[in-house]
């Protein structure tokens, strides 16, 4: 049947795409062609309804419809990847038990040697299982059909020059420096003095280095970006604060409190949260400004919602505290010089943050300073920062395509409605583009702009898609899971009343 189905879709393959083209599109594919076309160029009718404002550019365009289909499935894709990885487990098992000679070979050690000979079946299926891959997997389908219904050059001019990937590229840099031994060093050191203070308060050590961690480790992220932030507290709480509970709800909890405190721990400076540095030369953003508007009230929910954890689980801690010896463990020590110098590299790299020319080359220099220093050092693996890049490179490609119907969503409407649909817009792409769809309407007013960036802010912790950071969140901790794997849709149920809490704070203001 596999095999019948294999052979079924090679051949509608062939046919649809060298047998004609039985839709009708591309009819002009010996010109070249801009796509997207520009919001300007749409004819849209005076007093039109969203729906039929939709149809009416679907039928200027028809590729619109095409592209934003195959970003559903990508979507779609990205919540059952859990269940694919799951069903690629199951399959394996089954095969190694019928290929085994006796018994005995399908326990113990046997079982480990033989997830190294995978089918080409399962092979496949862990493939498509690993979320990581999911968006330049349907990036690649989108561009398959992005040739056929338009051409190649056009194609070419939409990644050269529509899309940007500074900002993948960026956070496998800045994630592989922050990843390396000085740093976690000196992230230690610090975290542990400060939680020391509040473990005298709060009469828990394991308690206060979890809050200390999530609070004052996501304000990083106004000084450091979001993405370097996220990697340094991601890594403090698998070494030091995972490996000791097996307590579900707290990790969920833990990691939905960690994503929202990340998206909000970015709006304390103007240059740090790319929602905000994308959209701040075209609106004027000031740090003050935005600290004032924005800032302030994320203080208030990131204090709030850790604080609220920190009630919840108390007794949590205080078992942890009683049971475990984490507070004595150590890392090897690091000279300070050295941890001065990565620190000045990190320093580098986020100034120049918007020229990947620049902390590329200085990335590569990196590397040859990790190789002389390598005594102190422990091995630098960019398997995971750059399944992350790939993550965000793909989805960079679907969102410049969603503008067609983004933008309406966030047209003439009242700030509080503005703001809850930036908030539900945010929970299926990233933020950023949300926010920089906006910037592109001519009559966008103050409020309305700050009603989108705190929905976009506001919503960044409700999947893994919503803001930049998320995936290497799910990637440094999803060993800490059962099966090595975050439920995104039982995440999702977390992160929800997080949110919520969120939307008070903000809407009280408005």
């Amino acid at each position: 049947m596999a095999k019948f189905m294999f052979w079924g879709g090679v051949l509608f393959f062939f046919v649809f795409f060298f047998a004609g083209n039985p839709f009708g599109f591309g009819q002009d594919l010996k010109t070249d062609r801009i796509f997207p076309l520009p919001l300007s160029v749409y004819q849209n009718k005076p007093g039109q309804d969203l729906q039929s404002l939709l149809l009416s550019r679907i039928e200027q365009e028809p590729f619109n419809l095409v592209a934003s289909l195959i970003f559903m499935l990508a979507l779609i894709h990205t919540f059952a990847s859990g269940l694919i990885l799951r069903l690629a487990k199951r399959l394996q098992t089954k095969e190694f038990q019928q290929n085994a000679e006796n018994p005995a070979e399908q326990q113990g050690e046997a079982v480990k040697k033989s997830s190294q000979k995978l089918s080409v079946k399962v092979a496949t299926l862990h493939l498509f299982g690993e979320i990581e891959i999911v968006f330049a997997l349907w990036a690649a389908i989108l561009g398959a059909f992005f040739v056929y219904f338009i051409n190649w050059a056009s194609f070419l001019s939409y990644l050269e020059n529509q899309v940007s990937f500074t900002e993948p590229v960026f956070v496998v840099v800045i994630m592989a420096v922050c990843s390396t031994r000085p740093i976690q060093n000196f992230s230690e050191r610090l975290l542990k003095k400060v939680s020391g203070v509040f473990a005298r308060l709060f009469k828990t050590k394991m308690g206060a280095f979890w809050f200390v961690t999530l609070f004052f480790g996501s304000f990083l992220g106004s000084l450091i970006t979001e993405p370097a932030a996220v990697t340094i507290v991601a890594l403090m709480l698998g070494q030091y604060f995972f490996p000791y509970t097996q307590n579900q709800k707290l990790k969920y909890f833990t990691l939905a409190v960690f994503l929202l405190n990340i998206s909000l721990g970015g709006t304390l400076t103007h240059f740090s949260a790319p929602p905000i540095f994308i959209v701040a030369e075209t609106w004027g953003i000031t740090t003050p400004y935005i600290f004032e508007q924005i800032g302030l009230r994320s203080l208030g929910v990131v204090f709030f919602v850790t604080l609220l954890g920190l009630g919840i689980f108390y007794k949590e801690f205080k078992k942890i505290d009683q049971q475990s010896d984490w507070q004595k463990k150590k890392s090897k020590p690091v000279p300070l010089w050295l941890i001065l110098v990565h620190l000045l590299f990190i320093a580098w790299i986020v100034f120049n943050a918007h020229h990947p020319v620049v902390f590329v080359a200085t990335f590569l220099f990196f590397l040859g300073f990790l190789e002389a220093t390598q005594t102190y050092q422990n091995r630098l693996d960019l398997k995971g920062p750059l399944l992350i890049g790939l993550f965000l490179a793909g989805l960079v490609v679907h969102g410049g395509l969603q503008s067609w119907w983004l933008e309406p969503l966030l047209g003439d409407v009242g700030k509080t409605q503005t703001f809850f649909t930036a908030i539900f817009l945010t929970s299926f792409n990233d933020n950023a583009a949300v926010t920089y769809l906006a910037s592109l309407l001519p009559d966008f007013s103050v409020n309305l702009r700050l009603a989108v960036l705190s929905g976009a802010m506001v919503g960044g912790g409700l999947t893994v898609m919503a803001n930049a950071p998320n995936p290497t969140a799910f990637n440094l901790l999803a060993r800490y899971f059962p099966g090595q794997r975050i439920g995104h849709f039982r995440f999702f149920l977390y992160a929800v009343p997080l949110m919520l809490v969120a939307v008070c704070f903000f809407l009280i203001s408005f």
